[in-house]
């Protein structure tokens, strides 16, 4: 059997293993981010090809591949891996972490540190389906934490300098805070859990509500246009009822919480009919007073 699977598994080999120094030597032609990005994948291509992990190498040099084709690549769905079940959890809300850089446009003003981190990321998931070599999942998860630390610690840098708000002129009755806008939760493919990172977000939504005196929340459910529409409207509201739950978990009454149910009908990122888009797979909150 060994000798047979070898076999069949040689011209595979082969296309990898000649594959990859094309496309290194073809990076995007535009894009800080996706330069760096496709070098990043290049070399953990390279590294897994060196052990042997053909099959692993052939996933990191397509990845690279897409980017010299001008393609969006994000994270690794966790889907896309066969977890440990005690891994998901800090995997996913580490994912959500990342996005919600990468869906702020951070790429743009940290393209190093965060195509560092979205490698390290796709790196630490390889590790930890293998599950064999602990101190390269710690490795990667390492690299993964320096660099989100880095990007976020700028950021916060960032704010502290910004020029204070003059203040405002002295009324009788002061202007109440504005709500914010843009909090959402992004959920996994076909899922519906919340997971660590999302019941954060839920937490922070419910503090805004009280604190700011928001008297009701509409929740937009979506869903991104895999699969057909009568099963994503359901998916999209079984988020948007997962989310409704935590904020009343949370102390929010359920008769302030609307589910707007959109499934794939709108999208928050336009996609062609049945792409798998992450930023569309979301529950955005929408405070009113």
């Amino acid at each position: 059997m060994k000798i047979a699977t070898l076999v069949v598994l040689m011209p595979l080999v082969a296309a990898c293993a000649n594959r990859l120094p094309h496309v290194a030597e073809n990076p995007p032609s535009s894009g800080a981010f996706e330069k760096a990005l496709h070098q990043g994948y290049v070399g953990l291509a390279q590294a897994e090809i060196d052990e042997y992990d053909w099959s692993d190498g052939g996933k990191f040099t397509k990845r690279a591949d897409m980017l010299s084709n001008g393609s969006m690549v994000l994270p690794e769905e966790i889907a896309m891996r066969d977890l440990p079940a005690d891994r998901v959890s800090v995997l996913t809300s580490s994912r959500a972490r990342l996005m919600k850089a990468i869906d702020g446009g951070l790429t743009s003003e940290y393209p190093n540190q965060l195509a560092r981190a979205q490698v390290a990321f796709d790196c630490w998931m390889q590790e930890q389906e293998e599950n064999r070599q602990p101190a390269d999942i710690e490795a990667c998860q390492k690299d993964f934490i320096a660099a989100m630390e880095e990007v976020e610690a700028a950021e916060k840098a960032k704010m502290a300098k910004a020029e204070p708000a003059p203040a405002p002129a002295a009324t009788p009755a002061p202007t109440p805070a504005t709500l914010p806008e843009g909090i959402a939760i992004y959920f996994d493919f076909d899922s519906a859990n919340l997971g660590g990172y999302g019941n954060s977000v839920v937490e922070d939504a419910a503090s805004v509500f009280t604190d700011l005196g928001a008297t009701s929340v509409t929740l937009s459910a979506y869903a991104d246009r895999s699969g057909d529409t009568a099963y994503n409207d359901a998916l999209a509201a079984r988020r948007g009822e997962a989310v409704k739950a935590a904020l009343i978990a949370n102390g929010i009454s359920a008769d302030a919480i609307t589910v707007e149910v959109l499934g794939e009908r709108e999208q928050v990122f336009a996609t062609e009919d049945g792409v798998r888009e992450a930023r569309n797979r979301s529950v955005l909150f929408n405070f009113a007073r």
